[in-house]
């Protein structure tokens, strides 16, 4: 996905700055694991695969990740893309959809 560079800066957007010191180790953890890259691409996987157009609770379930902490890191890398909300199966309430960005198919 994106290479290491600066692990810690990255840990730093993953733990607000008022969370404990822990949850700062923790982000780091999950960063040098490579738990986040996976989860990364089980979400694009499944999106290629024709599950895309779904809300973040639908691949929850589909998954059995936390898909909303990481379909917002996908848009920021330019792999997914917002799209229109609509009411969420998972839940029932609106919700935004996600979308394979330009430069997953790319």
């Amino acid at each position: 996905m994106r290479a290491s560079g600066d692990l810690f800066g990255q840990a730093a957007k993953m733990a607000r700055a008022s969370d404990p010191r822990t949850s700062h180790e923790a982000a780091l953890e999950f960063l040098r694991s490579g738990k986040r890259d996976s989860q990364h691409a089980m979400i694009l996987r499944a999106m290629l695969h024709g599950e895309d157009g779904k809300t973040a609770a639908e691949y929850e379930n589909l998954l059995g990740i936390r898909a909303h902490k990481r379909l917002p890191e996908l848009v920021e890398l330019g792999l997914v893309r917002r799209g229109a909300p609509r009411t969420c199966g998972a839940t029932g309430m609106n919700a935004t959809t996600w979308w394979v960005g330009r430069e997953a198919v790319d």
